[in-house]
């Protein structure tokens, strides 16, 4: 599992650049997005050096909202689930593969 912010129309910082670095390894790409306010609120928790600027979150999570408006991209919306649960969700979808 490698955890990355990895933008659909970045290509910079895309999902291409991860096919390159693992070669023949298959890639099973599922995008973690909250709901903006929880983002919002998970970042104001943070101890202050650790946190984002409110504009730059802004722009991260509108650029990563893309992978939504992909079919082949499983998306989850961990808002409301426990860093457990979020795992047990993602090790469903893999199995089901």
């Amino acid at each position: 599992m490698i955890d990355d912010a990895v933008f659909p129309d970045w290509e910079p910082v895309g999902l291409d650049r991860w096919h390159r670095a693992l070669g023949p390894i298959d890639i099973d790409l599922i995008a973690i997005i909250p709901k903006w306010g929880v983002i919002r609120d998970r970042n104001a928790a943070r101890d202050e050096n650790e946190r984002i600027p409110q504009e730059m979150l802004r722009k991260i999570y509108d650029d990563m909202a893309g992978w939504r408006d992909r079919p082949d991209v499983r998306v989850i919306d961990n808002s409301n689930l426990s860093i457990a649960e979020t795992i047990k969700v993602i090790e469903r979808l893999l199995a089901s593969t």
